[in-house]
């Protein structure tokens, strides 16, 4: 198997972070390295993470009771850590690297720091990219590798997700089935009780692209395809990411692989950077579809206005929204 870089970017999730380096480290010892990239969090969070390497600070979780197995007991401490601002000198034989971002420029802008530092590494990684607010299942790793390495056309390839609040529901099958014209996505699976039977040659069927909150993707896919598209802050870069691979590689999913994630319900700032993303999706990577990704707002406000969901109407219709997901200047893809 080829070696495996994981890779986190941390934005004041650092209450969620701690236990999943710590289920890292109990249930994939064959990682080669483990990335943070700390996202200008400014509320301490890398002090808090190498005070956590160095045994100062424990780590803890509201987990239900069941999963504690996953990141109990922890790792023996002090465990060395690379700390360095990004673009910082490489050290290839270091195992936990934490790289201090200047300021965040979101999700893509942060894990391309930490692809760099990986590449910069020169040892033809695949990388695992995560959510902070995860935790991992014995197995997890190999299982996706071994998906992987029965198909070489494989770029990406995703895990079983379950609530981390419920782990008897499942998030997603490695992520979502996506709509084109409308730059909908709707995960495969979700709410569904785990041990529902299932294909998983289905699954991958009407895979549109892997979750980045548990994504495996090959060295060659990174090589091909390149880094993440930075002018979507948050949301749908992994959609952008396997818009740019085309055909080229495909998306997988390893139902052995079970990850267990944290949930969060989306409104308010975060709806509304869901709505724009989707303009800027198909602003960006596929702009003949931008007219009927414009209908299908319009058409969710109409039936808002129908339902008398004022909250949500004035949401759609908020030219905050229109404004980031049409007119607003973004930076274009680094490195």
């Amino acid at each position: 198997m080829p070696p495996v870089s994981a890779l986190i970017v941390n934005f004041r999730s650092t209450d969620w972070l701690l236990p999943c380096l710590e289920s890292l480290l109990r249930h994939a010892p064959e990682l080669r390295r483990v990335v943070v990239v700390e996202n200008a969090s400014g509320d301490g969070s890398a002090a808090r993470i190498a005070g956590w390497a160095a045994g100062r600070e424990p780590a803890r979780s509201i987990a239900p009771i069941e999963l504690t197995e996953l990141w109990l007991p922890p790792a023996n401490k002090p465990i060395g850590v690379h700390r360095i601002a990004a673009g910082g000198a490489v050290d290839a034989s270091a195992r936990l690297v934490l790289i201090e971002a200047p300021e965040n420029r979101g999700f893509a802008a942060g894990n391309n720091i930490g692809l760099r530092h990986i590449a910069a590494c020169g040892d033809a990684c695949a990388v695992w990219l995560l959510n902070p607010d995860t935790l991992m299942a014995p197995g997890a790793l190999s299982a996706m590798q071994a998906r992987m390495a029965r198909d070489p056309a494989i770029g990406t390839c995703g895990a079983e997700l379950r609530y981390l609040e419920r782990p008897d529901r499942l998030q997603c099958h490695a992520g979502a089935r996506f709509d084109r014209w409308t730059a909908r996505a709707r995960h495969l699976g979700e709410e569904v009780a785990v041990g529902t039977a299932i294909s998983p040659e289905e699954v991958e069927r009407r895979l549109g692209y892997v979750m980045g909150a548990c994504l495996l993707a090959s060295h060659a896919y990174l090589e091909q395809v390149g880094p993440m598209d930075e002018r979507l802050f948050l949301y749908f870069e992994e959609a952008a990411w396997q818009a740019r691979a085309g055909n080229r590689f495909k998306a997988a999913f390893a139902p052995d692989a079970v990850v267990y994630h944290h949930h969060h319900a989306s409104g308010g700032r975060h709806e509304r950077y869901l709505l724009a993303g989707r303009l800027r999706l198909a602003r960006y990577h596929r702009p003949w579809t931008l007219p009927t990704v414009m209908l299908g707002l319009l058409a969710a406000a109409l039936r808002a206005w129908w339902r008398g969901e004022r909250q949500r109407l004035r949401l759609l219709l908020s030219p905050a929204l229109w404004w980031e997901g049409l007119t607003r200047p973004a930076r274009p893809p680094s490195g």
